[in-house]
């Protein structure tokens, strides 16, 4: 193991590592912009095949305030995440479930850190 120093490296490291233990074949981490008040994709591993949706999440979005407040549970499975829009937000349930298919996400790691 290495110390680094260079946070772009270290997800990058993270994101491998994630993929290869959990046999995914695709990642992303997201990161705050707290001036653009937006999470914005700071790496991504493997491969793309969705490439529809943009680099960036509002923090206002409902998935990521649905994220936050589980943050504590741990991963998410896709059916989730959509069950708990079905039954508790069904008004954000459309956009919630296209921002999840342009992802091509089937699981979903809320790390919110500070």
């Amino acid at each position: 193991m290495t110390l680094t120093k260079d946070l772009r490296g270290l997800l990058v490291l993270i994101i491998r590592n994630v993929t290869r233990e959990i046999g995914i074949s695709h990642a992303r981490i997201y990161l705050l912009d707290n001036k653009a008040n937006e999470y914005v994709r700071e790496v991504h591993y493997g491969k793309e095949r969705r490439r529809q949706f943009g680099d960036s999440l509002p923090n206002e979005a409902p998935l990521v305030q649905m994220l936050y407040r589980s943050r504590d549970i741990g991963p998410l499975l896709k059916e989730e995440v959509i069950s708990h829009f079905q039954t508790r937000e069904p008004e954000h349930l459309k956009e919630v479930e296209a921002q999840l298919r342009s992802m091509g996400a089937a699981v979903l790691l809320p790390a919110f850190i500070g």
